[in-house]
Order: C-alpha cells, then sequence, then structure tokens
C-alpha cells in the first residue's frame, strides 16, 4: 500500500495581538493511502515544534492507516509569543513508522511570523542610534521616536536628579524638540560642569487607547558659560579723600581715591570662589573690597569687577567715573611795593601796591564750576607776627584772574622799617601757592641811630648795636657773605629774607638754598617725613637750617640745605603731636651720600625711621629745632 503525507503550517489570520506580542498557528498532518493493504493497526507518530529558533519540543498522536483514504493526523492551533522585537518563526517536523512497504515518513515546514510593532525605541539627535552627549543645558535638541508603526503614538517624558517623570510632549508621532531646561542645573551639585539623565517613551496604539510598552534612552549635558549661568555682580563705588564737603562725591586728581566693593551671587546653586578687580588698567586680586592709589592722571576711568564661581564662570560690572583735573593753585607775578597815597610807586611810600595773578583748577562737574580760589595778602614787620589775611581777589570774582590794588593800607607802613608781605593764591581745597616779598626801607645813605646804637647803611637802620646794611660788604676786596651753616635768629644769612624754591618729591638736591619742602595741614591724621641733607663735625649732627610759619590752617615749613657734604646725610622728621603743633628732628646716617633725594613716608604719631641705620644717635639724641604751638 503506499502512504503520502502532507504538512501544513499557517499563522491563523487576525491572530498577530500587540497587546500579547503572539500569534496563533496552525498545524495540519494528514496521511493518504492507497492499494489493496489494510492497515487497522493502531500506532503512535510523533511531531516536534520549535519556535523562535529554539529547542524542540515533542508531542505523539495515535493513528491508523485504513486503505483508500485521507487520515488526519493532527490539526492543532498553538500560541506562538514573538520575539521582543516582534518578530517570530515556527518550525514543525513530523515522524511516523508505517510498519508497511511506505516504511517511515518524515515532513517539515518552517514558517516566518508576521512582525507584531512593539514600543519604540526612542533617541535623542540621531536616528536610531542614541547620541548621549546632547550639548549644554538651555540647547534644543530632537528625540526621535524610531516608531515601528504609523499608527501608534508616544508619551514623552524625562527623569533628571529629584526630577522624574516631566512630560516633554504626548501624542508625539515622529519626533519633538525639546529645550533642556537651565533649571536643571540646579539638581547638579555646586562644583560639577555636567550631568545625566534619562528620556523615556510610552508607545499607544488605536489611537493612544492601548499602552504598547516603555523604552528610554540616556542623556548628558554640560553647563554652558553664558549670562544666564555666570555670578550676578554688583559694584559701589565711592571717593576717598580728605576734601572739603563742598567735593563730596567727586572725584579729583592727585587728591582722590576709590573704593570699590563687590558683591556676587552664583547662579543655579554655585557659589561664588574669588574676586579680581580692575582699577585704571591694572588688576587688583584683593577680594570684595579695594582702595586705589591716588589717580595721577584726570579723565574718564573704568572700573571693572569680577567674581568667579565653583564652576569657573566670570561674571563682572563695570562702572566709569570722571576724575577732575587738579593741580595746586599757582601764584604768578606776585609784587609788593611801596606807593603813595595815588598809588604812583614810590620808595618812600607809606602805602602798598600788591599785584598777582592766580592760577587754578576749577574742578568743573557737570558743567558746574566746583573750586574757586582767592588771592590774599598780610604783612609783617620782624616776620613772625602777621596781621590778618586780606583778600584783594576773591572766589566770586570770575571776571579776571589777575589783580592789581593800592594805594593800601592808608599809609600805615613807615618809610624808616622794612616789612614781609606774604601773599598767597589759596583755593576751596585749602591748598596754595605763596610768595614772601621783602618790602625794604626807604633808601638813605646813612642813618644814624642813636636810640639803639646802630647805623643803617643805604636803609634806616633796624638793630641794635649794629651796622645793618642794604649794601654788599666787602673785606680784603672779598665779599661778605654770611655763615655757610646758619645756627640761629642771629646769622647773616636772614630766615625769612630770601625766597625760598618750590620742590616736588623726587627732586635730586645739588645746591646750596633755600628749598621749600612741604606743606601741613592742620587736620592731617598721617604725617609726611622728608628726608634731606645736612652738616656733620666731629660726628656729631649740626641741624640744617629749619623755619615754620604758622598760620590758622596750615603750616608751611622752609629748609636750607646748607651742604652737600659726600656721606653726610640727616633725617628731617615731621612729627603732629596735636593740632597746629609740631616738632622738627633730624638723625644721622652714614650710609647714603649726596646728591640727596627728597622721599615721602606716611606715619601716624611719632616718625619712625624704616630702614636708615642711626649710627651714632639714638631716639633720644633727637635734636629739636624748632617747637611751636598755635
Amino acid at each position: 500500500m503506499a502512504v503520502s503525507q502532507a504538512l501544513s503550517v499557517t499563522e491563523v489570520a487576525g491572530s498577530p495581538s500587540v497587546e500579547k506580542n503572539t500569534s496563533q498557528v496552525r498545524i495540519l498532518w494528514t496521511s493518504t493511502q492507497s492499494g489493496a493493504s489494510l492497515n487497522l493497526t493502531t500506532r503512535t507518530a510523533y511531531y516536534y515544534v520549535s519556535i523562535n529558533g529554539g529547542a524542540e519540543t515533542a508531542y505523539s498522536v495515535s493513528y491508523t492507516l485504513p486503505k483508500g483514504t485521507t487520515k488526519t493526523i493532527v490539526d492543532t492551533t498553538i500560541t506562538v509569543p514573538h520575539r521582543e522585537d516582534g518578530s517570530g518563526t515556527v518550525a514543525v517536523r513530523t515522524w511516523m513508522n508505517t510498519n508497511i512497504s511506505a516504511g517511515v515518513v518524515e515532513k517539515s515546514q518552517t514558517v516566518t511570523l508576521t512582525t507584531i510593532a512593539r514600543a519604540s525605541q526612542i533617541s535623542c539627535i540621531t536616528s536610531p542610534n542614541n547620541t548621549r552627549d546632547v550639548g549644554y543645558f538651555g540647547d534644543t535638541i530632537r528625540i526621535h521616536m524610531n516608531s515601528k508603526s504609523s499608527k501608534f503614538t508616544h508619551n514623552v517624558y524625562y527623569s533628571f536628579g529629584t526630577k522624574t517623570a516631566q512630560k516633554i510632549a504626548f501624542d508625539v508621532v515622529n519626533n519633538v524638540d525639546w529645550n533642556i531646561p537651565l533649571d536643571l542645573i540646579r539638581e547638579l551639585t555646586s562644583d560639577a560642569k555636567d550631568g545625566w539623565g534619562q528620556i523615556y517613551a510610552e508607545t499607544y496604539t488605536d489611537g493612544g487607547t492601548k499602552y504598547v510598552g516603555s523604552k528610554s534612552c540616556e542623556f548628558s549635558a554640560k553647563v554652558p558659560d553664558v549670562k544666564e549661568t555666570k555670578p550676578k555682580v554688583s559694584m559701589t563705588l565711592s571717593p576717598v579723600g580728605a576734601l572739603p564737603s563742598a567735593f563730596a562725591g567727586l572725584y579729583i586728581q592727585g587728591l582722590t581715591k576709590v573704593k570699590a566693593t563687590l558683591s556676587a551671587k552664583g547662579e543655579y546653586g554655585a557659589s561664588i570662589r574669588s574676586y579680581l578687580m580692575k582699577v585704571d588698567g591694572v588688576y587688583h586680586d584683593s577680594g570684595d573690597e579695594y582702595t586705589s592709589s591716588y589717580f595721577a592722571n584726570p579723565g574718564s576711568k573704568t572700573v571693572y569687577g569680577y567674581a568667579t564661581d565653583s564652576r569657573g564662570h566670570m561674571g563682572e560690572a563695570s562702572q566709569t567715573i570722571n576724575v577732575l583735573p587738579y593741580s595746586n593753585p599757582k601764584l604768578e607775578g606776585a609784587s609788593a611795593v611801596r606807593c603813595d597815597k595815588n598809588g604812583t610807586v614810590s620808595e618812600s611810600g607809606t602805602y602798598l601796591k600788591i599785584s598777582g595773578k592766580r592760577n587754578y583748577s576749577p574742578c568743573i562737574s557737570n558743567g558746574v564750576q566746583k573750586n574757586f580760589c582767592k588771592i590774599q595778602y598780610r604783612y609783617s614787620h620782624d616776620g613772625v607776627s602777621y596781621t590778618p589775611w586780606d583778600t584783594i581777589l576773591d572766589y566770586n570774582d570770575l571776571s579776571k584772574d589777575e589783580v592789581t590794588t593800592g594805594p593800601l593800607l592808608g599809609g600805615a607802613i613807615s618809610a624808616e622799617a622794612s616789612y614781609i608781605v606774604h601773599m598767597r593764591a589759596i583755593d576751596d581745597i585749602g591748598r596754595y601757592a605763596e610768595s614772601y616779598i621783602t618790602i625794604p626801607t626807604d633808601k638813605v645813605y646813612m642813618h644814624r641811630d642813636g636810640a639803639r646804637n646802630a647805623i643803617g647803611l643805604g636803609k634806616y637802620n633796624e638793630r641794635d648795636n649794629a651796622v645793618d646794611s642794604a649794601w654788599d660788604l666787602y673785606m680784603n676786596d672779598h665779599r661778605i657773605t654770611g655763615l655757610a651753616a646758619p645756627q640761629n635768629d642771629t646769622d647773616a644769612v636772614p630766615k625769612y629774607y630770601v625766597a625760598p624754591k618750590d620742590i616736588e618729591l623726587g627732586t635730586r638736591l645739588n645746591a646750596v638754598g633755600w628749598y621749600k619742602i612741604g606743606i601741613i595741614t592742620a587736620n592731617m591724621c598721617s604725617v609726611t617725613t622728608l628726608t634731606i641733607g645736612g652738616i656733620f663735625e666731629n660726628n656729631q649732627a649740626i641741624p640744617s637750617m629749619v623755619d615754620i610759619a604758622t598760620h590758622y590752617s596750615a603750616a608751611t615749613i622752609h629748609l636750607r640745605l646748607a651742604s652737600t657734604t659726600e656721606n653726610q646725610i640727616s633725617r628731617i622728621g615731621i612729627t603732629l603731636e596735636s593740632p597746629l603743633q609740631f616738632g622738627v628732628y633730624a638723625y644721622y646716617n652714614s650710609t647714603k651720600s649726596n646728591p640727596v633725594d627728597i622721599n615721602a613716608h606716611s606715619h601716624m604719631g611719632k616718625f619712625q625711621k624704616d630702614n636708615w641705620v642711626a649710627s651714632s644717635l639714638t631716639d633720644a639724641d633727637f635734636l629739636t629745632m624748632t617747637y611751636l604751638k598755635a
């Protein structure tokens, strides 16, 4: 008897389940017998099933093979789970021993199932593979769904730090653009410069009513160095300087410093680590507060303040100030002469005619003049006791800067006495320029002064028991010029009759002469100490001549450099004991050499030696040369 068999493995139409990721598969195995043989014996046959390439599962079935019939051996439907990606295969083989002339009969068939769409595997920036490093917080990136079906929709979320299941977009079909919130930076530690999180998509079908599944991808982002993440810096500026109240808030060349104070706040959880300032083009690593030196040059100055946070980001603030040009007043063309009652210049006049020109800095701020200057004079017969100041060109007289006035004093000055006229141009700041002018007596060939037992030559006598001469005196064909180092008030070198030379700090002194070395105002908190030359004998200091002329608001120090001898230097210190009370000291140092530099050092209270070495004198040996109290 002949045996013919058939095997059919088919996927049941409409059976794939998206929800279950399964399909129904029908297995049909039939056998047809022909010929005269009869085989009614019940026997066992086998079939084997392999799903998705896995191991075979064996099944047995009983059968008979009647002649001239087609017999169904197996007709079964099985549920086949698909792979994770929705694909699936079923392989079936059969085995039967007929125990007749047909012998063993085998069949096999493999069926590839319909792929079932599964949850979409999303990706960042690129598709289908994910790009983990997406750039910076604040950037906008594209999230791809990589959907397996055009009927799928997706709900997209992110999780970062403590923030979970944060909505990005719902009902997304293909892709969505997402701006990574800057606020996520707050989830980082204060010094972290990057961080990572997850984006995931829930996949739905049937118009969003059937849930398919959820898949995710990672992303990482860096903290950008942009305006929003930089520290927020604020800065306050204030002028520093001992100026009258009328100049409050102004910056003035040489008289004002700027004090800058910074405050800063880190953004998105960062903390402030350091500060830096730039003033007049120079950087200063001085914390959150800095006071500059005095502005040497006028003009617009931009002050910058910087703060750096724990992530290395720098914020800045800036302000621009205007430094007004300023220099000390000048008194030009100072002149004082005798005149008659009509103002005509006369050597025997008992009136004064005074001239001078002021030159000063007006300090104009926002179109308004802040600084004014006046010209004043006073006079003295003995160079010590002066009259009160009299103004000949006032502050508010802006019509001119030069003045000539006279006759003055109503004939009160005697033709038989000499006078010292002290002129100054003083501004509102308190700085001034001055000039001492000698008004001699009237000229006479000889004046016999019996009351004083003295003689005046070329002038009226003004001294007791002396020859008071306005002429040069010669002895043995040599002109008598006076002592090289005047030691007291009776020396031939006059104290106030030689106009001093103005010098600036840094001037090198190479010549014997008088020098004006500084002005000390009554309200100074610290005092300038100056270094100047002197002379010595037998290793003992002989003080240079120092004169202090006092008045109501300030003291001007005049010093006469009596020698420029090598290796003989003295230190002149000005010590503020109490308002308008000054002590002047000198001590010896053998390590310096001339020419002498003028140097300034600021000290509170009594001056200190700094780096000077006192080789022969101690503090107890300081020589008090002048000690005046107003």
